[in-house]
């Protein structure tokens, strides 16, 4: 199989999508249920940074993809 710069990786498109799903789905629920759920009342708005340090790094993520 080839290899190198110029090979699709498939994987990065998925698991970019992935990751921003992630972070934002994380935040809904923490702004609609984060005080019924022990370990998000206790971060308070670290939740928040949680969440958009999911989608920052689908963008990270988005810089490999070609």
């Amino acid at each position: 199989a080839p290899s190198g710069p110029d090979v699709p990786k498939r994987w990065i498109a998925p698991l970019m999508l992935a990751m921003f799903l992630i972070g934002l789905v994380y935040i809904v629920v923490y702004y609609l249920a984060g005080s019924n759920i022990p370990i998000m009342d206790a971060l308070g708005n670290w939740n928040i940074l949680i969440g958009m340090g999911g989608m920052a790094a689908a963008f990270a993520i988005a810089t490999l993809w070609r």
